[in-house]
Protein backbone atom coordinates (compact mmCIF):
# COMPACT_ATOMS: atom_id res chain seq x y z
CA UNK A 1 0.00 0.00 0.00
CA UNK A 2 1.30 3.62 -1.00
CA UNK A 3 2.22 6.47 1.37
CA UNK A 4 -0.34 9.45 1.88
CA UNK A 5 0.92 12.86 0.75
CA UNK A 6 2.26 14.35 4.14
CA UNK A 7 3.64 17.80 5.24
CA UNK A 8 3.85 18.29 9.05
CA UNK A 9 5.49 21.28 9.71
CA UNK A 10 7.41 22.37 13.33
CA UNK A 11 9.00 25.10 13.77
CA UNK A 12 12.19 24.25 12.79
CA UNK A 13 11.31 20.72 10.64
CA UNK A 14 9.38 19.92 8.33
CA UNK A 15 8.69 16.34 7.84
CA UNK A 16 7.16 15.31 4.26
CA UNK A 17 5.99 12.53 2.25
CA UNK A 18 5.44 13.07 -1.38
CA UNK A 19 5.18 11.76 -5.07
CA UNK A 20 8.34 12.40 -6.98
CA UNK A 21 8.46 11.70 -10.84
CA UNK A 22 11.91 9.61 -11.56
CA UNK A 23 12.68 8.66 -15.40
CA UNK A 24 14.36 5.66 -14.17
CA UNK A 25 11.83 4.30 -11.16
CA UNK A 26 8.83 6.05 -12.84
CA UNK A 27 6.21 7.97 -9.98
CA UNK A 28 8.38 6.95 -6.25
CA UNK A 29 7.26 8.24 -2.66
CA UNK A 30 10.39 10.41 -1.46
CA UNK A 31 10.54 10.84 2.89
CA UNK A 32 12.12 13.56 3.78
CA UNK A 33 13.11 16.00 6.69
CA UNK A 34 13.66 19.56 5.83
CA UNK A 35 15.03 23.05 7.38
CA UNK A 36 16.99 26.24 6.18
CA UNK A 37 20.21 24.30 4.10
CA UNK A 38 19.64 20.59 5.09
CA UNK A 39 17.47 17.79 3.39
CA UNK A 40 17.70 14.19 4.73
CA UNK A 41 16.16 11.30 2.93
CA UNK A 42 14.21 8.57 4.97
CA UNK A 43 13.42 4.64 4.42
CA UNK A 44 9.75 4.10 3.31
CA UNK A 45 9.81 2.50 6.31
CA UNK A 46 10.46 5.75 8.29
CA UNK A 47 7.49 7.02 6.24
CA UNK A 48 4.74 4.36 7.82
CA UNK A 49 6.08 5.83 10.99
CA UNK A 50 5.69 9.47 10.35
CA UNK A 51 2.39 8.80 9.14
CA UNK A 52 1.20 6.68 12.67
CA UNK A 53 2.28 9.58 14.91
CA UNK A 54 1.34 12.35 12.56
CA UNK A 55 -2.45 10.57 12.68
CA UNK A 56 -2.50 10.58 16.35
CA UNK A 57 -1.56 14.66 16.54
CA UNK A 58 -4.31 15.40 14.11
CA UNK A 59 -6.99 12.94 16.27
CA UNK A 60 -6.05 15.46 19.68
CA UNK A 61 -7.08 18.18 17.91
CA UNK A 62 -10.80 17.79 20.09
CA UNK A 63 -8.37 17.72 23.52
CA UNK A 64 -7.27 21.08 22.93
CA UNK A 65 -9.59 24.39 24.23
CA UNK A 66 -8.07 26.51 20.68
CA UNK A 67 -6.86 25.85 17.58
CA UNK A 68 -3.58 27.71 18.67
CA UNK A 69 -2.69 25.61 21.77
CA UNK A 70 -2.99 22.21 19.50
CA UNK A 71 -0.88 24.02 16.52
CA UNK A 72 2.04 24.85 19.13
CA UNK A 73 1.73 20.86 20.49
CA UNK A 74 2.20 19.64 16.92
CA UNK A 75 4.94 22.01 16.12
CA UNK A 76 6.49 21.10 18.83
CA UNK A 77 6.11 17.26 18.77
CA UNK A 78 7.44 17.36 14.60
CA UNK A 79 10.48 19.43 15.89
CA UNK A 80 10.95 17.05 18.96
CA UNK A 81 10.62 13.94 16.46
CA UNK A 82 13.22 14.85 13.96
CA UNK A 83 16.05 15.96 16.70
CA UNK A 84 15.30 12.52 18.17
CA UNK A 85 14.98 10.18 15.42
CA UNK A 86 15.93 11.78 12.23
CA UNK A 87 18.96 13.63 13.32
CA UNK A 88 19.93 11.93 16.10
CA UNK A 89 20.78 14.67 18.47
CA UNK A 90 18.00 14.80 21.04
CA UNK A 91 17.75 17.79 23.16
CA UNK A 92 17.62 17.65 26.83
CA UNK A 93 13.52 17.67 27.86
CA UNK A 94 12.77 15.55 24.49
CA UNK A 95 9.37 13.90 25.08
CA UNK A 96 11.19 10.44 22.78
CA UNK A 97 14.18 10.59 24.37
CA UNK A 98 12.73 9.92 27.55
CA UNK A 99 10.30 7.41 26.99
CA UNK A 100 12.85 5.52 24.64
CA UNK A 101 15.18 5.24 27.57
CA UNK A 102 12.46 3.75 29.68
CA UNK A 103 11.03 1.83 26.49
CA UNK A 104 7.24 3.00 26.81
CA UNK A 105 6.40 2.94 22.66
CA UNK A 106 5.97 6.39 21.06
CA UNK A 107 2.48 6.62 20.61
CA UNK A 108 2.48 6.83 24.85
CA UNK A 109 5.28 9.43 24.38
CA UNK A 110 2.69 11.74 22.08
CA UNK A 111 -0.16 10.85 24.39
CA UNK A 112 1.83 12.10 27.54
CA UNK A 113 3.54 15.17 25.80
CA UNK A 114 -0.56 16.27 24.74
CA UNK A 115 -0.80 15.42 28.42
CA UNK A 116 1.64 17.86 29.49
CA UNK A 117 0.95 20.73 26.93
CA UNK A 118 -0.75 24.32 27.27
CA UNK A 119 -4.42 24.16 26.79
CA UNK A 120 -5.02 20.13 26.52
CA UNK A 121 -8.61 19.59 28.15
CA UNK A 122 -8.63 16.13 26.59
CA UNK A 123 -9.22 12.98 28.72
CA UNK A 124 -6.48 11.01 30.74
CA UNK A 125 -6.50 7.73 28.73
CA UNK A 126 -6.88 7.91 25.12
CA UNK A 127 -7.55 4.62 22.37
CA UNK A 128 -4.48 4.18 21.30
CA UNK A 129 -5.48 2.14 18.06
Amino acid sequence: MPLKPLFWNGHAYTLSIRRHWNTFFGLATICEVTRPRLTKFLPEGAGYHISGLHELVEGAKDYFDTFDNWWSYSCRLCDQYCDFYVMERPREGNTFAEFHSTYINDRTAVQNFAKASRGYIGPDEWKLT
